[in-house]
């Protein structure tokens, strides 16, 4: 069902996206569903297993950074991850740029992280977003 071995680390003592300090957090590396998996619910009941896990670890966050399909994915209101203020604001300008080169003449300001498209966040004008969510 998945394309790799789930991959989680807890890190001791990381940065914490959501507020100031250091504590706990545990990060996704690798979660990939295989084609004919997706949109059966798999995703949604791991990760809902995972996060009482990682509260069971003492983790106060959990550390995403969203690849591939998972820019379109983890920025869903449904799995409830925020992006930093500063990384908010980088997608804010390169979904100007974007809309711009895509020849929109009424530019949209996205809101939240889930205003944004899905042809926006898996283009080439997004890389890798840092996402948190607070436990």
């Amino acid at each position: 069902m998945l394309d790799k071995d789930l991959e989680r680390w807890l890190c001791d003592r990381k940065q914490l996206l959501g507020q100031a300090g250091r504590s706990k957090v545990a990060v996704r590396v690798k979660f990939y569903v295989r084609r004919n998996f997706r949109q059966k619910g798999l995703a949604t009941y791991i990760v809902g297993r995972e996060e009482n896990l990682f509260r069971r670890w003492g983790a106060k966050e959990i550390h995403v950074f969203a690849m591939d399909l998972g820019r379109w994915i983890w920025t869903r209101e449904k799995f409830r991850y925020s992006i930093p203020p500063f990384d908010f604001g980088l997608m804010q300008q390169r979904y100007r740029e974007w809309q711009r080169a895509m020849g929109v003449s009424n530019i949209r300001v996205a809101t939240c992280l889930s205003d944004f498209p899905k042809e926006f966040l898996l283009s080439s004008a997004v890389g890798t977003l840092p996402l948190f969510k607070s436990l």
